[in-house]
């Protein structure tokens, strides 16, 4: 008997796990406001690198936006990197090898604004 009632229980637990329930859309406003992204990394190995730059969308946008265009370098101690557009938001440069504690500077100008980001390999 008692068996019987664990089994009944967990069926129970169970069913209120497995149901289903409401979606929930809350009303998100589009702010029209839209970021810069940009995605990319430097190792110690010697080969091309690439930097994806592309514009963020409305929450519930289901695609990218890709960013062509903009004038992106890398600097290092002296040292100027150009990255050329390869098309859908893809920037390669040539085989350029990062130094291991080496300040490195990356600097993008898209559309008349200047950004930059400093790190340290």
């Amino acid at each position: 008997m008692r068996k019987g009632i664990l089994i009944l229980l967990s069926l129970i637990c169970a069913f209120n796990f497995l149901s289903c329930v409401e979606e929930f859309y809350p009303n998100i406003p589009d702010s029209g406001v839209s970021f810069l992204m940009v995605e990319g990394q430097i190792t110690d190995k010697a080969e091309p690198y690439f930097v994806k730059s592309s514009r963020s969308l409305p929450i519930r946008a289901n695609d990218e936006s890709p960013v062509s265009g903009a004038n992106i370098q890398i600097e290092e101690e002296g040292a100027v990197y150009v990255l050329s557009d390869q098309g859908d938001g893809l920037y390669s440069t040539n085989k350029f090898t990062g130094q291991a504690n080496h300040n490195y500077r990356l600097s993008i100008t898209l559309d008349g604004n200047h950004y930059q980001h400093h790190g340290r390999l």
